[in-house]
């Protein structure tokens, strides 16, 4: 058989090539385990394929190098394996989160923006889409579309409010509430429960602060360094063997921004004249 493995090849499987079908969803299942136990060099190397491999089956496991990618946060490769399959359907919504915010952080916002919606186009739309819509749109200094979008993905209860009120790529956004508060459209916006619901949100900080493989890239050198991925996690925690002061001062970080991005909200709802 003809070898096809760019992201035009054909995706229907001949009679001979689904008599191996078998090993293909064994090596997909051990390398969900490899993964789960944080051994990704294991998980990696059971997803190569053999020469001649189908097409279908090279875009079975672009998603899950992509996603030993991600967790080891190298952002660029998430982008490399998975980007070139975005019109492959049908791709899970987490896919799209996933490689949309990949490309923000490598610096390519207009994408990740395009992609992000074409995710929500084929599967429709939750809070973590308008999550990630709301940070990309902050990152291209659009911060009325941002505060829009952020307004209605406050619609769920799903939505993450604690992560967003420290989340550094919405930092920008409020930090523009004065400006924003004086556009009545915005002030409506700013004035609304689900905006201004923000400021009195009690937010609690986990025994174990997690934070995603992107995230860890914006925080303080003095934390970051002290972040892993314990296996079976793809988020990442504070080492335990850290100093106790540097997880005494991560946590301290980490209330002192909530608490300063809730002020900022209740000023913008209330009004900067007052």
């Amino acid at each position: 058989m003809k070898d096809k493995l760019g992201p035009d090849a054909e995706l229907n499987a001949s009679p001979a090539d689904e008599l191996d079908e078998a090993w293909l969803v064994d090596q997909l299942t051990a390398a969900r385990g490899f993964h789960h136990l944080g051994m990704l060099d294991e998980a990696e190397a059971a997803l190569q394929l053999p020469p001649g491999a189908p097409g279908q089956w090279r875009a079975r496991v672009q998603a899950g190098l992509g996603l030993i990618a991600w967790t080891r946060g190298d952002m660029q490769r998430v982008v490399d394996l998975c980007y070139p399959w975005q019109h492959l359907a049908p791709q899970p919504q987490i896919w799209f989160a996933m490689v949309a915010t990949a490309l923000k952080n490598c610096g390519r916002i207009p994408e990740a923006i395009a992609l992000q919606q074409r995710g929500m186009a084929l599967n429709g739309t939750g809070p973590q889409d308008c999550y990630n819509l709301a940070c990309f749109h902050t990152q291209t200094g659009d911060y009325q579309k941002a505060l829009s979008i952020l307004h209605k993905g406050l619609l769920w209860t799903g939505f993450d409010r604690g992560k967003a009120l420290i989340d550094s790529d919405l930092q920008p956004l409020w930090q523009r509430l004065p400006e924003l508060s004086t556009i009545p459209k915005m002030r409506a916006i700013l004035q609304s429960p689900r905006i201004a619901g923000l400021a009195k949100f009690p937010f609690i900080i986990a025994k174990q602060p997690s934070w995603d493989p992107p995230d860890c890239q914006n925080l303080p050198a003095a934390f970051g360094q002290y972040l892993i991925s314990p296996p079976g996690y793809s988020l990442f925690h504070m080492n335990p063997a850290a100093p106790e002061r540097a997880k005494h001062n991560f946590k301290q970080w980490i209330l002192n921004r909530v608490h300063a991005n809730q002020r900022l909200i209740r000023r913008g709802a209330g009004g900067w004249s007052q």
